[in-house]
């Protein structure tokens, strides 16, 4: 299982997103999510490789559920050829980090759910985290031995003043 991180734009994605997406989560209706898609459909990518959607996305899609189509809304938010996660290190970052700060919380943020599901394009897990969040992991890691934490360090910080999408 690989972990991909992307600078992502919170702020924009809770005015403009997160509601229609936290109600496409509870209805399970994609309507609305593909109605976004046509109207930005020049702001966003194909979410794996990070290519101009083309004429035929939506014949593309291998499910047309609401992680699908979300997952390309989304990328209105970041850029999915700029990965800054810790690849297939995570595990390994995850347990050093549990051991050495057992109170801080998720190095990964929190999931976006609505009543009944989350959204997890992925199926292995799919987490966002705010600007201020993504500054105090900064804070707390920059008392540690910058050696230790260099890996998370390259992520959080390019995240700083916008915000984290992370995805297996």
């Amino acid at each position: 299982m690989e972990h991909k991180a992307f600078r992502f734009d919170i702020v924009a994605f809770d005015a403009e997103f997160r509601e229609i997406l936290v109600r496409a989560l509870d209805t399970r209706a994609v309507a609305n999510l593909r109605d976004f898609i046509l109207k930005w459909r020049d702001y966003l990518t194909d979410p794996y490789e990070g290519l101009p959607l083309s004429q035929d996305w939506e014949s593309e899609l291998e499910f047309q559920d609401v992680d699908s189509y979300a997952d390309i809304c989304i990328t209105k938010y970041y850029s999915p050829i700029l990965d800054i996660g810790l690849g297939h290190d995570w595990l390994a970052v995850q347990e050093k980090v549990s051991r050495r700060f057992p109170n801080a919380g998720s190095m990964f943020g929190e999931a976006l759910c609505g009543d009944r599901i989350c959204f997890d394009p992925g199926k292995m897990g799919s987490y966002f985290m705010c600007p201020d969040e993504v500054r105090d992991w900064i804070s707390l890691l920059s008392c540690e031995n910058r050696g230790n934490f260099d890996s998370l360090m390259a992520m959080f910080e390019p995240a700083s003043g916008c915000g984290l999408y992370t995805t297996f």
